[in-house]
């Protein structure tokens, strides 16, 4: 009896490895219709941008669909990334304006982090935005 115990959780701990090692690279939030609000954290300068609508296909890349970080964006002379199934995490020194964020999804229809920018040689005064998406509907088209 102890014997097929000790198969059977050593074969549970393989099969639990294997989910866990399978999701690390799925990320977790749903595609759709995606409402994604701005808003300064308490002593930082600058302004506010808007409220920003976006879909989100099933394809997209995490970084671009949710971080919003540019493909296209200047060499960067370093720049980490981290990407769990239900985070993103990062620090870019891109051109003149390094940055940094986080975003944490407690579900697959929500989430909320932070956007810093750092400074750098752009003298743009350092500030942080609090971000907050929330997913709202399915996209009804393409062009959504």
């Amino acid at each position: 009896m102890n014997r097929s115990f000790t198969s059977c959780a050593a074969g549970a701990l393989l099969l639990l490895s294997g989910i866990a090692a399978a999701q690390a690279d799925d990320f977790g939030a749903m595609p759709g219709l995606w409402k994604t609000t701005y808003s300064l954290e308490p002593g930082s300068a600058g302004t506010t941008p808007p409220l920003r609508w976006h879909c989100v296909d099933e394809a997209a890349d995490p970084w671009q669909a949710f971080a919003q970080l540019d493909a296209r964006a200047p060499a960067c002379k370093s720049a980490t990334y981290e990407r769990t199934v239900s985070s993103l995490k990062w620090h870019r020194a891109c051109g003149a304006a390094p940055s940094e964020g986080s975003l944490v999804f407690d579900s697959p229809k929500h989430y909320s982090g932070t956007i810093a920018a750092l400074g750098g040689k752009a003298k743009a005064p350092p500030g942080s935005l609090r971000v907050e998406g929330e997913r709202v509907a399915a996209c009804t088209s393409p062009s959504d």
